[in-house]
């Protein structure tokens, strides 16, 4: 399997649907799509098994008590079966393809962590701003580069967000890479 998507849910049903249907669009077919549900007490249950119902041989539902994005985030690494991860937040969505590129660009680099740009929409004043960091071959490191700077800057610079960054899973794994409660990776 290429790529599964972790997908912590927590009481925001009114962006899941949009979530998962970006998800279920990208070009790469042979995924997992992992649903953790994290205790939501609105209808994000229902919606998460209705499509595990719709998409059997793709989507996986957990259900849990409520232990916030990390622990999730933890749970999806230990069940996921990808060659790499791709961390969503179920308020957020995937623009075009960008999943598929990602693959394709750690696979031609042998990278174990690929950092993309994103859109970040301001729903107050309609803003949109797009991050500083390129989507571009330049961005994927080696594992001799992520090595050499686990201990400190690289945790701090690169993985500050764990949602636009793809991850080869063996990497996190062989390297007890998990997130704490301020969602960093540790």
């Amino acid at each position: 399997m290429k790529i599964s998507y972790i997908i912590p849910v927590y009481n925001i049903e009114k962006y899941l649907r949009q979530c998962v249907d970006s998800v279920l669009a990208q070009s790469l077919d042979d995924c997992e799509i992992i649903l953790i549900d994290d205790g939501s007490e609105d209808g994000c249950p229902a919606i998460c098994d209705s499509y595990a119902e719709n998409y059997p041989d793709k989507i996986k539902v957990i259900h849990k008590e409520n232990g916030g994005p990390a622990v999730a985030r933890n749970l999806g690494i230990d069940c996921a079966k990808g060659e790499f991860l791709f961390f969503i937040d179920s308020d957020d969505y995937l623009k075009d393809d960008k999943v598929g590129e990602l693959y394709k660009i750690a696979k031609d680099n042998s990278a174990d962590v690929l950092q993309t740009s994103y859109y970040s929409l301001n729903e107050k004043n309609g803003e949109i701003t797009v991050s500083s960091i390129p989507f571009d071959n330049e961005t994927a490191l080696s594992h001799e580069e992520m090595e050499r700077e686990i201990c400190s800057e690289c945790k701090n610079r690169l993985i500050v967000f764990a949602w636009k960054n793809l991850y080869r899973r063996e990497f996190l794994i062989n390297n007890s890479i998990y997130f704490d409660e301020s969602l960093k990776m540790i």
